[in-house]
């Protein structure tokens, strides 16, 4: 009987052990579960402030590059040719052979001439200043001008104005001193090198240097692919016209058939 209640009494405190131990696990585990949730809650919270420092780094990244691309514009804006460039004429030219455009300067408030004033597409060749024949870099014009000048290949250009020599800004070429014979397929040779040397121009922009620059105008030659603050115009196409091709579209001329298209 004795034997019988000790064995009863070690039962009953193995089974309290097991008890004991089984709300310790269930303890712990509860403890690591809220640790658990308490983690994530800490990253979920990380993770909105992570997300609302992103969003502060994005717009400081963003006005940041609005910064650096107002800078650019205001850079280009502030860009100015032939800056610390004077004279006493009212005019400055820049012959650009590559890209076959003229540019007319004018002076600023200093006195230099960085105000673009007007663009002309011209034709330029092999001869054109900034090469073997003439190795510097700018003329001034001499002064003497042509109504009709005789040119090589035996043809004949308007308002010729001289630059150095053989050099000069002229009208594309005509058969003969006549404003209803102009050689229409160098018209639409225009904005290209055609000439041999000189200038050509629509009789509108070469009477317009006609009229308007006088003796010691500079003009520097240059070969870039920057083609001035005004762009490159552009010029008719002439040649499938038949009945108004052999006129220069821009000539004022009371006879020209251009006027009635």
């Amino acid at each position: 009987m004795k034997d019988s209640k000790i064995y009863a009494l070690a039962i009953s405190i193995v089974i309290i052990a097991i008890i004991l131990k089984t709300y310790e696990r269930i303890k712990l585990s509860r403890e690591a579960i809220l640790e658990d949730v308490n983690q994530i809650s800490k990253i979920e919270v990380l993770d909105d402030k992570n997300d609302y420092k992103d969003e502060n780094a994005l717009t400081i990244e963003l006005e940041n590059n609005n910064l650096e691309e107002n800078i650019v514009v205001e850079e280009i804006a502030e860009k100015k040719y032939n800056e610390g460039i004077s004279g006493s004429n009212p005019y400055y030219i820049v012959v650009n052979k590559q890209e076959n455009v003229v540019t007319i300067y004018t002076k600023d408030q200093e006195g230099y001439y960085t105000e673009p004033f007007k663009a002309m597409i011209c034709s330029t060749g092999i001869y054109t200043p900034q090469c073997s024949k003439y190795p510097k870099e700018t003329y001034k014009t001499t002064g003497s001008k042509n109504r009709w000048n005789y040119l090589q290949r035996n043809v004949y250009g308007q308002y010729a104005t001289q630059i150095v020599g053989n050099i000069l800004f002229h009208s594309v070429p005509y058969k003969r001193r006549d404003v209803s014979t102009l050689e229409y397929w160098e018209y639409d040779l225009l904005g290209t090198k055609a000439s041999v040397g000189c200038i050509r121009l629509t009789v509108e922009d070469a009477k317009w240097i006609y009229d308007n620059i006088s003796a010691g105008t500079m003009v520097r030659f240059c070969e870039e692919d920057d083609v001035g603050p005004l762009g490159k115009p552009e010029a008719k196409k002439i040649s499938d016209n038949e009945e108004c091709r052999n006129w220069d579209p821009t000539d004022d001329h009371e006879g020209n058939p251009w006027k009635t298209e």
